[in-house]
């Protein structure tokens, strides 16, 4: 093969593989924002305060997937990055599943730490499997496309609420979810972590290594403080997205399909 034709194939394997993340990542966001976009139903089937919806949709998702996402990271550098995501996109499923069979409070509670452990192993994985698996010339072109799946997802959700619910259900669009995140675990089983297997022999550091070295970088690196904590600012108005949809519809009297 020659080297032009090893660039194409680089190519087209580097946003083939963008383009499946970018759909995992959509997903992803479904999968976390239907609570919010479904809110008036669940907190009148499961008879939660606003409190309790807080509690499920914010500090319940937020803190676990803050601590798992560092962590996904490291022990797929240990373990591999194909095998960290499979595992992250089916636990994020079955639970996602377990969320639509809720009965109460405690058992909607309980499921939503797991959809955040599962989708906190999304972004330190796939990126750097495309960043791994994409030209030189692409890497940032093919980073952008992955990313768009994420605002795209979070609207997703709500026409998903608002198309199929008034039909479905909260809790059949939960499941639907789920079963269309077991078809993408077993399409992420297939990829070939090749630059992960070109490594294997070398000996990957220990995680007090790592995490000693990641303190070093903050310590040593203000444009690296200043960024992190300008993407905690930014991120900060996300709060406020699982009461859009109660604040239309329980104060402004809007449909909820309409909202």
């Amino acid at each position: 093969m020659t080297q032009n034709q090893e660039t194409a194939a680089t190519r087209r394997t580097g946003f083939g593989l963008a383009a499946l993340f970018f759909f995992l990542h959509m997903l992803s966001q479904v999968d976390r924002h239907m609570v919010s976009g479904f809110a008036p139903d669940i907190m009148r089937d499961l008879h939660l305060s606003r409190g309790d919806f807080a509690l499920i949709a914010g500090v319940a998702f937020s803190g676990v997937y803050a601590v798992i996402a560092l962590a996904a990271g490291m022990v797929a550098d240990r373990v591999g990055r194909v095998r960290v995501l499979t595992a992250g996109v089916g636990i994020w499923s079955l639970f996602t599943g377990l969320a639509g069979m809720a009965q109460g409070f405690w058992s909607l509670l309980g499921a939503r730490p797991f959809v955040a452990a599962g989708e906190a192993t999304l972004v330190p994985t796939a990126t750097t499997i495309i960043l791994a698996r994409t030209s030189d010339a692409q890497k940032a072109t093919a980073i952008g496309l992955f990313f768009a799946g994420g605002p795209l997802g979070i609207g997703a959700s709500f026409l998903v609420a608002g198309t199929l619910g008034p039909y479905l259900g909260w809790r059949n669009c939960f499941l639907i979810m789920a079963a269309l995140g077991f078809f993408m675990a077993v399409l992420v089983s297939r990829i070939r972590d090749t630059d992960h297997e070109a490594k294997s022999a070398e000996r990957a550091p220990s995680s007090r290594e790592q995490l000693k070295a990641l303190w070093g970088h903050l310590r040593g690196n203000a444009r690296l403080r200043y960024a992190s904590a300008a993407v905690i600012l930014f991120h900060a108005h996300s709060a406020t997205t699982p009461f859009v949809q109660l604040w239309l519809h329980d104060d402004k009297g809007m449909d909820k399909a309409q909202a």
